[in-house]
């Protein structure tokens, strides 16, 4: 289960960042982020540990994970999204706009997905 949700996570991950390229070639690539490969790899890199986690509870290895410990998880997605932000604003100021809303669409991905996550988990946990 937890393989076939990673897998959901880089499908999504790879196809927005397929329609965000073809975009900017369609725009023109000289409103491309610089800093733009490493929001796909962050978020992939992300949902590891989180499909690990429940991978393991699925297949009933482990015991259901506490509420600290996806607690802690959201807190590290958080601060390296806002790290990752910071440093692509940085990094490249001539494509600060295009950045932000790249930025801000994987986010929104990347949240629908980890709750759709969790409801799966809470529905198993039921």
């Amino acid at each position: 289960m937890g393989k076939n949700i990673f897998l959901k996570g880089v499908m999504l991950m790879v196809g927005i960042s397929g329609l965000i390229v073809l975009f900017f070639y369609v725009a023109g690539m000289e409103h491309y982020p610089k800093f733009f490969p490493f929001l796909p790899v962050y978020y992939v890199l992300n949902s590891i540990p989180l499909c690990l986690l429940l991978n393991d509870f699925s297949k009933k290895k482990t015991e259901a994970p506490s509420l600290k410990k996806l607690t802690l998880l959201k807190l590290v997605k958080v601060i390296g999204a806002i790290t990752l932000f910071v440093a692509g604003l940085v990094i490249d100021k001539s494509t600060v706009v295009p950045f932000l809303v790249v930025f801000v669409i994987f986010y929104i991905a990347y949240s629908v997905f980890e709750t759709k996550l969790m409801l799966l988990f809470s529905a198993k946990k039921a």
